[in-house]
């Protein structure tokens, strides 16, 4: 039993000598990444069992955030790289680079009335969007971003996918949501697409990894940041 105790505590002596050695060389205790809620997370799996190969005394942390909060974090420090989407306009001191797409479509309840549309297979009106309730995700950040793809005064407003998900499958109104997020209640029917006019069908949001312009990476943060340029 002691000799059992007795490896246990050489093993974590040796992690902690190879912890202390990769300190001196500059490389990260943690790594702290926010990503947009949006963004399918299960892409990166394979990455994620490679960094903890390349880099097993790093830990990595996590953080779901939406719109301009994934922005301030990066800004702040609290984050040494984020996955956003795509704005307009990108702060001064940020740099991104697009690695990919989300795929949004506008989707309600089997019973919402805005599905009408997709059963008779010709588009509702615009109008009938204004007497509907909207569930849109609002920025939690203290920045203002302006409302995108928002066609109603009528809207409802959440911090993250889930709880729309849940208003959206209680027939509470209609939205946009990924379109990994909800596959299969497109195939089981649970939530079915809306066709209205001037309503776009499928609303592609770029995704951006950012960083802050002028701050050195360490190198499990470069490393990190290279092999997702590499995956775009």
């Amino acid at each position: 039993m002691l000799l059992g105790e007795m490896a246990a505590v050489v093993r974590r002596s040796d992690e902690i000598k190879n912890q202390a050695k990769a300190v001196a060389r500059g490389l990260e205790n943690e790594l702290t990444i926010v990503i947009d809620s949006l963004f399918p997370v299960c892409k990166f799996a394979a990455l994620f069992c490679e960094f903890a190969a390349q880099f097993p005394t790093v830990a990595l942390r996590l953080i779901q955030e939406s719109m301009g909060a994934v922005q301030k974090s990066v800004l702040e420090g609290k984050s040494m790289l984020g996955i956003a989407g795509s704005v307009p306009d990108l702060p001064a001191g940020l740099l991104g680079d697009v690695i990919g797409q989300v795929v949004r479509v506008p989707v309600a309840a089997r019973e919402h009335p805005l599905t009408a549309g997709i059963e008779s297979g010709r588009p509702l009106p615009s109008r009938a969007l204004l007497d509907h309730v909207q569930i849109v995700i609002s920025d939690r950040s203290e920045e203002v971003t302006p409302d995108f793809a928002v066609y109603t005064a009528r809207k409802w407003r959440v911090t993250d996918p889930s709880t729309k998900y849940e208003l959206l499958l209680a027939g509470i109104g209609w939205g946009y949501m990924p379109e990994h997020m909800i596959a299969a209640d497109l195939q089981s029917g649970a939530l079915r697409t809306i066709l209205v006019d001037g309503l776009l069908e499928r609303n592609r949001v770029a995704m951006m990894v950012i960083h802050r312009r002028g701050h050195q990476l360490g190198p499990a943060a470069r490393w990190f940041l290279a092999r997702l340029m590499q995956m775009s």
